[in-house]
């Protein structure tokens, strides 16, 4: 839980989270938005800030959990996607007053990824007669 602790999050950001089932982080980081928006910016809890977290996982069905996670916060600020991350689309939007897309840049980037857990091989023994490179 201390990554969102370090990054600074401010309530304009555009935050992608990599690999953010099952969404612990990820709450983290929608709370920090609204703290911000909130506290430092002393804005009514009324408004809605701007900032927004695109979370992300690979497996289908984290997603779904992540999504059900996030729907007991009750927020707008959030975009949930089910994609590979190292093969995450660019996303672009349309520059009304320049006229051409623009790719979108993340104000932070959280990559927390799962764990191969190849520590527990040293607690676990019988974890050697199935491990393979795919695990590592």
């Amino acid at each position: 839980m201390l990554p969102p602790l370090l990054l600074d999050v401010q309530s304009h950001h555009l935050i992608f989270d990599m690999c953010a089932a099952p969404g612990s982080k990820t709450a983290q980081l929608l709370e920090l938005i609204q703290s911000h928006h909130m506290n430092i910016l002393h804005r009514p809890n009324t408004e809605i800030p701007k900032g927004v977290v695109i979370a992300n996982d690979a497996d289908p069905k984290r997603a779904f959990m992540l999504t059900h996670q996030m729907n007991r916060l009750n927020t707008a600020n959030i975009v949930i996607t089910n994609h590979y991350a190292q093969f995450f689309p660019d996303l672009k939007y349309i520059d009304f007053h320049k006229g051409d897309d623009v790719r979108v840049r993340y104000d932070r980037i959280v990559c927390d990824v799962p764990c191969s857990s190849d520590a527990a091989i040293r607690k676990i023994p019988q974890k050697w007669a199935k491990w393979s490179t795919k695990d590592g």
